[in-house]
């Protein structure tokens, strides 16, 4: 996969560490190959420290289609 096709979820969970992709049709596809993490290295789940601020930056063509969207959900996880 080299690409997120139109009208799919795309999801990068903090707790398992997998980068998916689920089509239309139901197809469930690893997402990997799409995502980088810091200075192009593999993508790894953030630790965030409660109390902080923090920015999501989401890199993307010029071209990509005006209705994307981007949600973030946010949970606490007691380790």
């Amino acid at each position: 996969m080299s690409y997120i096709p139109a009208v799919s979820l795309f999801v990068l969970d903090a707790l398992t560490g997998v980068a998916t992709v689920s089509t239309p049709e139901g197809r469930e596809l690893d997402a990997t190959p799409v995502v980088s993490g810091r200075w192009g290295g593999p993508w790894r789940p953030p630790v965030f420290a409660c109390g902080n601020s923090y920015t999501l930056v989401v890199d993307t063509l010029r071209d990509v289609s005006p209705d994307t969207r981007v949600s973030v959900d946010g949970y606490v996880r007691q380790v």
